[in-house]
């Protein structure tokens, strides 16, 4: 399957139909039912051919996202869950036309969400603000994302099972193959962001994630550096330095943008360690102290930088991404010494540039 079909086999998955019983959602728990959905797309995997791969992503830097469904080098679609409590708030339309917006540093080829809320909750009519939104969104000819309605959710969580082959196949072959329209995708960042063509695009350019170049000898480094190292040696060592770069690889755009922001304002320290003030970095990236604390949540489960509070002043700390040796110490010195951009080697993992 292209990336297309992989779209339309994931809709497949999704459209259960209708059902009028929205009242399944009262007060029900948002990241169960994004577990709910996460196991159903398991158990039905074999629709999608491939190497699936599920990501749990809420309360972790998420992005506009609670789960990413990816086959490497073929798709990659985010799912939003929206629960009873986020209908409730005020700023529920806000809250998701920023998400989708987020969503674009995760370079998805397509956004999904899904308002899993009663329509009447017996307190009041959630109706009219959930049909606003979703007439308000669907104003833009796009295929970028797709909204899934109460109806259409409570069908889903009540048919939670494994489809068969023929029940699939019949639906599949009622997609027609849609491409998306860059130019009404941009048209509704703008709107939705209400900002500017140039801004907009900043968003929509999120969606070409960086693909990394792997080193092949090391050569350039070890002669810079003075290693020294034997021919076995630095075998060992191009093995660690692609094995990190792998774990840069599974990082969004954004936090890659942060993890090397940071290691621009960083210095030595602590046994070839890379140490920068928090308020520098926040200040360098005019970033909040909620995003780089949110940034360095994800940096620190990766084993690529962590917080610290050295002598009462606030700090992040570069990690060796679990390579076991100061390779982010090494990086910078030489890209420090060959005057190359952190940029090239952080953000756009260009690892060439070290042979």
């Amino acid at each position: 399957m292209n990336k297309q079909q992989l779209v339309s086999a994931v809709s497949v998955l999704l459209n259960r139909g209708q059902d009028d019983n929205t009242g399944i959602f009262i007060n029900r728990n948002h990241d169960n039912m994004v577990r709910e959905l996460q196991n159903y797309i398991e158990m039905n995997k074999s629709h999608l051919g491939g190497s699936v791969i599920l990501n749990f992503t809420q309360a972790m830097n998420d992005h506009g996202v609670d789960l990413i469904l990816e086959i490497p080098d073929r798709v990659k679609i985010g799912f939003q869950i929206k629960s009873h409590y986020d209908v409730t708030e005020d700023n529920f339309a806000a809250n998701v036309k920023r998400q989708f917006a987020e969503s674009f540093a995760h370079g998805l080829d397509k956004w999904i969400l899904i308002i899993c809320a009663p329509l009447h909750d017996g307190i009041k009519n959630r109706e009219p603000r959930i049909a606003h939104l979703i007439n308000e969104m669907s104003m833009f000819k796009t295929n970028m994302f797709a909204i899934y309605n109460p109806r259409h959710a409570a069908a889903l969580f009540q048919q939670m099972n494994a489809l068969s082959d023929t029940d699939f196949n019949a639906e599949y072959q009622k997609l027609a193959n849609i491409e998306d329209s860059e130019a009404e995708t941009l048209k509704l960042l703008q709107k939705l962001l209400n900002t500017d063509q140039s801004t907009a695009r900043s968003y929509l350019s999120r969606r070409s994630l960086a693909t990394a170049t792997l080193p092949k000898t090391l050569s350039r480094m070890n002669e810079v550096l003075k290693w020294n190292l034997s021919e076995d040696e630095l075998k060992i060592t191009l093995d660690s330095c692609i094995s990190y770069l792998k774990r840069l690889e599974n990082l969004t755009p954004q936090s890659r943008e942060f993890l090397t922001g940071f290691l621009e304002r960083a210095e030595p320290s602590d046994g070839q360690k890379m140490r920068a003030l928090s308020r520098e970095v926040e200040n360098h990236l005019r970033s909040s102290v909620a995003t780089c604390k949110k940034e360095i949540e994800v940096l620190t489960l990766k084993e690529m930088a962590y917080y610290d509070n050295d002598w009462g002043q606030d700090t992040f700390v570069s990690g060796d991404g679990g390579v076991g040796w100061p390779i982010v110490f090494s990086l910078v010195e030489f890209a420090r010494h060959e005057q190359i951009s952190l940029d090239k080697i952080f953000s756009e993992m260009n690892f060439s540039l070290l042979d």
